[in-house]
């Protein structure tokens, strides 16, 4: 959901949903050795129940830096920086 009144990030929801469902095509961007480290996902009519929002309706960017957050300090972690120091070198 997008709110496109709002500025900036403000106005975004974070939500789950089905990737196998209909209305759902991921595609991977490929990098020039063929790898691919990360996805397009295109939602056409896909349909994301009420109970799937995570946190209340425009508060995602919240939620995104909360989740960035805990990745960041797993990773920090991880490199032996229990601290996560690192974490913004990462």
């Amino acid at each position: 959901m997008c709110e496109p009144d709002l500025l900036e990030y403000r106005g975004l929801s974070y939500f789950i949903l089905d990737m196998k469902q209909p209305g759902v095509t991921v595609q991977p961007l490929r990098q020039m050795n063929g790898y691919a480290s990360f996805n397009q996902v295109f939602l056409t009519d896909a349909k994301v129940e009420p109970e799937f929002l995570v946190s209340e309706v425009g508060n995602g960017w919240a939620v995104t830096t909360t989740t960035l957050m805990h990745e960041r300090r797993r990773r920090a972690t991880q490199l032996g920086d229990p601290l996560g120091q690192a974490g913004s070198c990462l």
